[in-house]
């Protein structure tokens, strides 16, 4: 990754452009393909579509009813296929309501669906193969590529609140000070959501109120907030997961090892001992900001570090490898890889080759 590619991350994710609690771009889970397999870096498959099977709960799925255009526009069809939910136990996440695209995105087994269609079969005349084909995976929602595609997490199985953190590299930050969480949501968000506005709203939050500065996808939000008040928000509605933003979700691909996928546990652990191998080999790092801290220059000379160029919310450091491990622990400090030259730059979600693409409600499409 180099400079001019990891400002290209950045303006997806740019504090500059503080994003309203409603800005919660779709185009990165809800509209991928079902059991899409994307290749990254060669030989590197990241799934779209998780194996649900390997999740609790005995292979519950998230899914969107993609529902004929005359039918999503009729109440009472709409009401038949609630009743139909409700009869076969699904659990319905969200209702986008008539008109949308998909009016309900809903947490049910593959059993429970079969059941709907077959429901849905005798009151509309369907075939039941066709009926089927209204319920359609979106699991990948669950999915966290990290921005610089270092690790990726399928929430679903493992949250990033469960992901280690080895000793020495916990945040540097005291007990009371704000730092970057995520909070995740149970299904998309847009502007119009009242899970949205409860976050941004809710009078049970301590003040100063949380600050979202960035969206990561479709269903998952970067708020700056306290602990206190990470513990309130994981009671709103809606929100499934509250956890630190941890250095293991800031190293880029190219602080790994050389080839395979990094996922989960096992994944951030062995990421985070390949930055730190060779600690006082040289590196030269390209260094995301969330925030700018004009005292940040001298304290990475005082590591034995020095800034080569900056620029918006971004920094060039030279320096010993052992400089990675300071790095993710600020909390200022939002990802990190290798600067290097040449090359094309790695295709896929939040990478350089990513084109910010702006948020769409499903009754918009």
């Amino acid at each position: 990754m180099n400079f001019r590619a990891g400002q290209a991350v950045l303006s997806r994710m740019s504090p500059s452009a503080s994003v309203s609690l409603g800005i919660l771009a779709v185009s990165l889970g809800l509209l991928t393909p079902s059991r899409a397999a994307r290749a990254e870096e060669g030989d590197c498959l990241v799934w779209a579509q998780p194996d649900s099977s390997k999740r609790p709960g005995g292979g519950l799925h998230k899914i969107k009813i993609r529902m004929p255009d005359a039918m999503a526009r009729d109440e009472a069809s709409l009401k038949h296929v609630a009743a139909g939910l409700a009869s076969v136990g699904a659990r319905v996440l969200f209702e986008y309501g008539a008109g949308s695209e998909y009016p309900f995105f809903v947490q049910a087994t593959d059993a429970q669906l079969d059941a709907l269609a077959a429901r849905l079969t005798g009151l509309y005349q369907n075939p039941v193969e066709q009926v089927r084909a209204w319920f359609q995976y979106a699991d990948d929602v669950d999915v966290l590529e990290s921005t610089g595609l270092g690790l990726i997490v399928d929430t679903g199985r493992t949250r990033p609140d469960q992901l280690p953190v080895p000793r020495g590299w916990a945040l540097s930050a005291g007990p009371e000070q704000p730092v970057y969480w995520l909070v995740h949501f149970a299904a998309p968000m847009f502007n119009d959501s009242p899970w949205l506005a409860s976050l941004q709203h809710a009078p049970a939050l301590e003040s100063p109120a949380p600050r979202v500065l960035v969206d990561w996808n479709a269903t998952t939000a970067v708020v700056r907030m306290t602990a206190v008040q990470a513990g309130q928000v994981r009671r709103l509605p809606g929100v499934d997961w509250v956890g630190r933003y941890e250095a293991a979700l800031k190293l880029g691909r190219s602080l790994g090892p050389p080839s395979g996928c990094l996922e989960g546990r096992a994944g951030a652990e062995q990421l985070l001992r390949s930055a730190e191998a060779l600690p006082e080999e040289e590196v030269e790092l390209v260094v995301g900001l969330f925030e700018s801290n004009p005292k940040l220059s001298k304290a990475i000379l005082a590591q034995g570090g020095a800034v080569s160029e900056s620029g918006e919310d971004m920094l060039v450091v030279k320096g010993p490898r052992r400089l990675i491990r300071w790095l993710a622990r600020r909390v200022e400090v939002r990802f990190l890889d290798v600067e290097a030259t040449g090359g094309p730059a790695v295709d896929g979600l939040g990478s350089p080759a990513s084109t910010p693409r702006a948020p769409r409600s499903p009754s918009k499409e």
